[in-house]
């Protein structure tokens, strides 16, 4: 019952936007600013009533407790940083809850995946589901054109989740592909989840997808998962081939993405292109509107860091939730009154909204995970194939996020991409995380 369950949760988690848009008709600027009740429910309760049941049926180990604590931290700054600026409480719950949930899904995950067959039944799901959001990636983009914030199934709104998803998607598929030695086609079908990117828009997927490859393959040889020497006569030369092969559609897609009129790219050649698209990033990461509010990451980070150094942010920030109240400019963008309009990342808005102290419970919490993974990872000849998989997955997917929180975007605190499926895999591999029990306590 509670497996069936927590797979009706995932799909439902999968087809959020198609519900959203199919069902309740909402538009992508109704989506920005809630999901209906109903919605909420389907999305919500599944996971508190998992997480109870997991709660009454399974025995915890407090090793696996432990994850709790940066987590009760990072809420109890949310609840001083709302009585603090004289803020409803729900705010703080509202603002801490995507977080709190990754937490309550690493404990369903390990009571409730516990046996191979129901992990390769999980996983077939989940892949399933990655694959449809191609298909319909490929139907939104003759059925709309390049529209940012459509992202498959899974949203309508949520413009740079069509860059973290392929990538978080690839974390998983290459851990695949290399724990089950699959052939090279497996490593070409990666690609295919660039179409996502490209649907919606999104310049960053045509560099962020190769290098994030790549970097798994480096780490994968430092991991002893693949020898060095294969690594240099293998995957070096099947992607510089693959490269050549994608190159005529890399240059269709640059030159039919908006890069701005600095980065405008019609009739030139494909190196001139390159160059203009890094002049269009710069520009873009460092710039300011007209009346002077920072608009790219790199500029944002900096105001909040000034901010920060210059003790102009209070310890407790201003606030769970004020970043979307009628003084921001555009949903989840920024705010204002600091001269912010957009580029907000995730750990900027833990900064303004609860205090700079929680992005350090953050840290805490993902060194945890970390470990986890990379414990198993260590040990890969005494556990199954399908436990070093979903590690090593993992392990790729906390880069990842990693890369979105500091540096990206807030996706993890709006749509759950990718920590849920971080704090998921966290937990089907929790029964190998630690020496006294790598032997003792197996998954049958």
């Amino acid at each position: 019952m509670r497996f069936k369950v927590f797979i009706f949760y995932i799909i439902i988690w999968f087809f959020r936007g198609f519900i959203g848009e199919y069902i309740f008709g909402l538009t992508p600027e109704e989506s920005r600013v809630s999901d209906p009740t109903i919605l909420k429910i389907f999305l919500e309760l599944p996971v508190l009533i998992l997480f109870l049941m997991s709660l009454v049926k399974t025995n915890f180990h407090k090793r696996s407790l432990i994850l709790i604590v940066p987590i009760i931290l990072y809420f109890l700054c949310a609840l001083i940083s709302a009585y603090v600026n004289n803020i409803s409480i729900i705010n703080a719950v509202t603002y801490s809850r995507y977080l709190i949930y990754s937490l309550m899904l690493f404990f369903i995950s390990y009571s409730t995946l516990n046996s191979r067959e129901k992990i390769r039944k999980f996983v077939r799901v989940i892949f399933i589901l990655c694959i449809l959001q191609i298909i319909v990636s490929v139907f939104n983009l003759f059925a709309y054109g390049q529209l940012e914030g459509r992202i498959g199934t899974i949203a309508i709104a949520f413009g740079s989740l069509a860059t973290i998803f392929p990538v978080t998607v690839l974390a998983f598929l290459i851990s695949y592909y290399l724990v089950y030695k699959k052939s090279m086609k497996w490593l070409v079908f990666t690609f295919l989840f660039t179409i996502i990117g490209f649907a919606s828009g999104k310049r960053a997927i045509v560099f962020i997808f190769p290098l994030f490859l790549l970097l798994f393959l480096l780490l994968s040889v430092k991991l002893d998962i693949i020898p060095a020497k294969k690594f240099i006569t293998k995957y070096i030369v099947t992607l510089s081939l693959v490269f050549i092969i994608v190159l005529p559609f890399l240059n269709y897609y640059i030159s039919n993405t908006d890069f701005g009129q600095s980065g405008n790219t019609v009739n030139k050649g494909f190196t001139d292109k390159i160059e203009q698209i890094f002049d269009y990033a710069k520009e873009y990461e460092q710039g300011t509107d007209a009346q002077g509010y920072s608009r790219g990451r790199s500029g944002t980070n900096l105001v909040i860091l000034n901010s920060i150094y210059d003790n102009n942010t209070s310890i407790w920030g201003v606030g769970p939730m004020s970043l979307y109240d009628e003084e921001t400019r555009g949903y989840g963008s920024g705010y204002t009154p600091m001269n912010i309009l957009y580029g907000i990342v995730g750990w900027g808005r833990d900064a303004l909204s609860i205090g700079f102290i929680s992005v350090l419970f953050i840290i805490w919490y993902l060194i945890l995970l970390f470990r986890k993974f990379l414990f198993v990872i260590k040990n890969k000849n005494q556990v199954p194939e399908v436990i070093l998989f979903i590690a090593l997955g993992g392990y790729f997917a906390v880069l990842v996020f990693i890369y979105d929180y500091f540096f990206y975007s807030a996706n993890s605190f709006i749509s759950g991409f990718p920590l849920f499926l971080i704090t998921i895999a966290a937990g089907v591999i929790e029964r190998y995380s630690k020496p006294n029990v790598i032997k003792s306590e197996k998954v049958n």
